[in-house]
């Protein structure tokens, strides 16, 4: 899996050969082909169960565990402290559901570039035929497996030259 702060596209070794604008119109495509309604209902969900889940690691986990844990340990708590674990503790609503939102954001992307590459696998073996060399000559062209050997046919499987090729992909 990756880092948040990279993109989602090296995360998978099929795309490594193209460049980002390549593989950033590839993601789009991706986006605009998959249930975009469930994404964001999805987001909708993940948002609002974050944040009250906050509500619930906020009173049980700060309010009550931290003022017990200091005062188990003979520290004194004076209104700064307070002050502070509050403040602390009242920020975690604007950063946690944003976290948590980004978190599914990137887990649901994930998942469908992973159908996406999954569907334009080979019919016999499986092997990911994106990147591959797409022949012109017969039947609207078609893909040879190099695992295999067997000819994928964009007319049987109802591909596309950009889910083969992801440089025909428009901008």
């Amino acid at each position: 899996m990756r880092l948040l702060s990279r993109k989602i596209y090296r995360a998978f070794p099929e795309l490594d050969q193209f460049d980002d604008s390549t593989c950033k119109r590839y993601i789009n495509r991706t986006k605009q082909m998959s249930t975009t309604g469930m994404g964001c209902l999805l987001m909708i969900l993940v948002f609002i169960a974050s944040f009250i889940a906050w509500v619930f690691i906020e009173y049980n986990a700060i309010q009550v565990g931290v003022f017990w844990a200091l005062e188990k340990l003979g520290m004194r708590v004076g209104p700064y402290t307070e002050i502070f674990i509050f403040l602390i503790a009242f920020s975690g609503y604007i950063w946690f559901p944003w976290i948590m939102l980004l978190l599914a954001r990137d887990r649901w992307l994930y998942t469908q570039i992973k159908k996406q590459l999954k569907g334009v696998g080979c019919r016999e073996c499986g092997y990911c035929l994106v990147g591959l060399p797409i022949n012109e000559t017969r039947f609207n062209g078609f893909v040879v497996c190099p695992e295999c050997n067997s000819e994928n046919f964009f007319n049987d499987r109802s591909l596309t030259r950009a889910d083969i090729d992801p440089t025909f992909v428009s901008s």
